[in-house]
């Protein structure tokens, strides 16, 4: 049908005068044949509306969910130097490894992904190596 509902009236009258309805693909709704043409006008228009709204909801979903499969597929690209010593692996190093080639991932969205943040990463990776070395062999 014509983007334009008003180019179209006869059409839509010789329908209601046989007493069918129009039904909105978009939202199923119905205008029956005892409907105005205003009313069936702002009835299609809504249903525009409404349809274009879903269709730029669908595409802002997309696009959210490509850059949080970038940003996941980036941070495990630096999970296993996150603890790492800073003097062997800069922060700012480490942020554009995990980000693109002319953006540095931020340094939030890296703690959102792994949960916490470098200095703990540190903390916990000491930690684990006094342990070991506190570990003794058996003789």
């Amino acid at each position: 049908m014509s983007t334009d509902f008003t180019a179209v009236p006869s059409t839509v009258e010789a329908i209601f005068a046989r007493g069918g309805s129009l039904v909105s693909v978009d939202d199923r709704q119905t205008v029956a044949s005892e409907t105005r043409m205003g009313e069936a006008v702002a009835a299609w228009k809504l249903a525009r509306k409404r349809g274009r709204i879903a269709g730029i909801q669908r595409k802002g979903g997309r696009i959210s969910a490509d850059k949080k499969a970038l940003a996941a597929a980036g941070v495990e690209r630096i999970r296993q130097y996150w603890g790492m010593p800073a003097d062997e692996y800069p922060t700012m190093m480490l942020r554009k490894m995990a980000g693109t080639e002319d953006k540095p991932m931020a340094y939030n969205t890296i703690v959102a992904h792994i949960g916490y943040g470098r200095e703990l990463a540190q903390k916990r990776l000491q930690a684990v190596a006094k342990r070991k070395a506190t570990l003794k062999e058996p003789v």
